[in-house]
């Protein structure tokens, strides 16, 4: 699989080298649908998360990592990267 974000396919990731913090690009109103899979940051940490449900309001994520999902409001999900099986 390979990370594209949501502006025309091509992943983007920049490090501030300032704060050392990553900063992701992606378009505001993508489409997020369960079973996808994103990157984002979390607790000043890059983790990729599977969506188990995706509603209009708000996004459930399991870090896969055998910590308890966590719940996303869709406003609050800004920097994310969304994997593209297809490419």
């Amino acid at each position: 699989m390979v990370a594209t974000d949501a502006i025309g396919g091509h992943g983007a990731r920049t490090l501030n080298e300032e704060d050392g913090k990553i900063k992701m690009t992606t378009l505001l109103n993508d489409r997020i649908e369960s079973g996808d899979v994103l990157e984002l940051v979390h607790d000043d940490s890059v983790i990729s998360a599977l969506v188990l449900l995706a509603t209009d309001t708000a996004i459930i994520l399991d870090a896969c990592d055998g910590s308890t999902p966590f719940v996303v409001k869709r406003d609050e999900l800004v920097d994310y990267r969304k994997f593209n099986p297809a490419v």
